[in-house]
C-alpha cells in the first residue's frame, strides 16, 4: 500500500474520531458534580441537579427502601415516575431519578452503621484508546475504569451489577470486505478478578477482544449498562488484512512431513519479528506443539511441521506475534488450517513362482501284492496239481495193488493145480502156454 495514501486515510480517521470521543465525553458527563451532604438517612438535593443516583445499602433480606420527597410524597420500588429506574438487589437498592425535586429527602431503609446512602454523581467511563489501524484476528488489550468524581468506583454491591460490553458496527462501505457485516459483540467484562481481569473490585476492567471480523472500517463501542444508567465510549477502527500469508503443504501420508510456507508483508511488519506459536491436534486428544521464527529477511519461508504418525484429520491452531514498522507489538490469531493424513500405500505385491516341492513318491505296494498273488496262485496251482497227482498216484497204486492181489490169488490157485489130475486131459501138444504175468510184475 502506498504510504502517502495510508497516512491520508489514517489522518481522515483521526479527524473523524475527534467528534465521537468528544461525544462520548458528553455521554459520560451525565451527572454534574454536586456535593450532597448526608445527615443520617436524610439528604438535600440542589436545585441544579437534573439527574441523580442513590445507592441505598440495607440489611441482607430486609424490605426494599422507600424514598420520601420534600413534599412528603413517597417513591416505592413498585411505583416510581416514568423514566426513572429502580434496581433492587438482596443488599441494596440502586435508584436513578431524573429532575428530582429539590429540597430535603429521606430514605426509609433498614441499614447498618453510617453512610447507608451514597449519592453517585459525575460518573465517567474512561477507556484507553485502541490503535487506529489494527489487523484481522488481532487480539486487543482492553483497560477501562468507571470513575466517580475522578476516582475509581469500587463500591462492591454496586459494581457487582456492572457489565462492560464491547461491540463493533460496520460503516457499510461498498469498497470494504465488511460491506454486508452489521453488528457483533466482542466481549462482556466484569470487575471480578476472573478470566483476564486483574483484580476483583478494583474499579478497573481488563481483558482482551479478538477481531474475528472481515477487513474494513468499523465503529467500536465500549458501553456499561446496569439497568440504572448507561455510559459509553466509541472510536473508529480501520481493520486491515493480516500482514502475512500462510500456505499449508499437507503430507501425502504418514511417511511424509507436513510443511508450511510463510510470506511476510514487509510494508506492514518487520520480517524478522514474526513468531508463530501453535499446536497440531485432533479429536482423539493427540497434540503436538511447534514454534516458527522468521529470522531471515527473505520474503518466503518454508518450515517443516511435526507430522502425526497415525492417519486421520488434524487441525493447526496458532497465535502470531509480530512488530509493526512503527514499533507496535501485535498478537494475531492465525486462521485454523486443517489437513488429512492418509495411511501409507501397501507395498507392491510381487508375484512369486510357487516353489514346487519334490515329493518323494510313496513306495508302491501293487508290485508286491501282484507278486504275492502270483506266488499264491502258483502255490495253490502247484498244491492242487500235487494233490491231483498224489490222488491219482494213490488211485493208481491202489489199482495196481488190487490187480496184484487178484493175480496172486489166481496164481496161487494155479499153483495148487499144477499136477494135473489124472483124469484131466493134458494140454494139447503144440499149444503155447500162457505167459507168466506174475513173473513180469515181479520183475517190474
Amino acid at each position: 500500500m502506498n504510504w502517502v495514501l495510508r497516512w491520508v486515510i489514517l489522518f481522515g480517521l483521526g479527524v473523524s474520531v475527534i467528534s465521537p470521543i468528544a461525544y462520548s465525553d458528553n455521554l459520560v458527563d451525565v451527572y454534574r458534580n454536586h456535593n450532597i451532604p448526608l445527615i443520617d438517612n436524610r439528604f438535600r438535593i440542589d436545585p441544579k441537579v437534573t439527574e441523580v443516583t442513590f445507592l441505598l445499602q440495607r440489611k441482607p433480606g430486609s424490605a426494599p427502601a422507600i424514598l420520601v420527597r420534600p413534599d412528603g410524597s413517597k417513591i416505592y420500588p413498585w411505583k416510581f415516575p416514568k423514566g426513572d429506574h429502580w434496581l433492587e438487589t438482596s443488599k441494596m437498592d440502586i435508584v436513578t431519578l431524573k429532575n428530582p425535586m429539590p429540597g430535603p429527602w429521606q430514605a426509609l431503609v433498614s441499614y447498618q452503621g453510617q453512610n447507608a446512602i451514597k449519592v453517585v454523581s459525575n460518573v465517567k467511563l474512561h477507556v484507553e484508546p485502541f490503535p487506529l489501524q489494527v489487523f484481522v484476528g488481532e487480539r486487543l488489550s482492553l483497560k477501562a475504569q468507571l470513575l466517580n468524581q475522578g476516582k475509581p468506583l469500587i463500591f462492591g454491591p454496586y459494581m457487582d451489577n456492572v457489565l462492560l460490553h464491547v461491540t463493533l458496527d460496520s460503516l457499510g462501505s461498498t469498497q470494504d470486505d465488511n460491506f454486508a457485516f452489521a453488528h457483533t459483540k466482542l466481549a462482556a467484562l466484569r470487575d471480578d478478578g476472573k478470566a483476564f481481569d486483574g483484580y476483583p473490585r478494583d474499579g478497573t476492567y481488563t481483558g482482551y477482544v479478538e477481531l474475528e471480523v472481515p477487513a474494513g472500517k468499523y465503529t467500536l463501542r465500549v458501553m456499561t449498562q446496569n439497568g440504572v444508567f448507561t455510559r459509553a465510549y466509541q472510536q473508529m477502527l480501520l481493520v486491515s488484512h493480516q500482514p502475512y500469508q500462510v500456505e499449508l503443504l499437507p503430507p501425502k501420508d504418514t511417511t511424509h512431513k507436513a510443511r508450511i510456507k510463510v510470506a511476510v508483508d514487509a510494508d506492514e511488519i518487520k520480517p524478522d519479528s514474526l513468531v508463530i506459536n501453535g499446536i497440531i491436534r485432533n479429536d482423539l486428544k493427540w497434540k503436538k506443539h511447534f514454534q516458527i521464527r522468521t529470522r531471515k529477511v527473505s520474503r518466503d519461508h518454508l518450515f517443516v511441521l511435526p507430522t502425526p504418525t497415525q492417519p486421520g484429520s488434524y487441525r493447526i491452531e496458532a497465535l502470531v506475534y509480530a512488530t509493526t514498522l512503527g514499533g507496535r507489538p501485535v498478537v494475531m490469531r492465525m486462521p485454523v488450517k486443517t489437513f488429512y493424513v492418509l495411511a501409507p500405500p501397501p507395498p507392491p505385491v510381487v508375484k512369486k513362482t510357487p516353489e514346487v516341492k519334490k515329493v518323494k513318491p510313496e513306495p508302491s505296494h501293487w508290485l508286491l501284492w501282484t507278486i504275492l498273488a502270483v506266488v499264491l496262485i502258483l502255490v495253490m496251482g502247484a498244491g492242487l496239481f500235487g494233490f491231483v497227482w498224489w490222488h491219482k498216484r494213490q488211485a493208481f497204486k491202489k489199482a495196481l495193488a488190487d490187480a496184484s492181489a487178484g493175480e496172486s490169488e489166481e496164481i496161487h490157485l494155479e499153483s495148487q493145480s499144477t499136477t494135473p489130475e489124472k483124469d484131466e486131459p493134458q494140454d494139447a501138444p503144440g499149444l503155447e502156454s500162457e505167459p507168466d504175468l506174475t513173473k513180469e510184475e515181479k520183475d517190474e
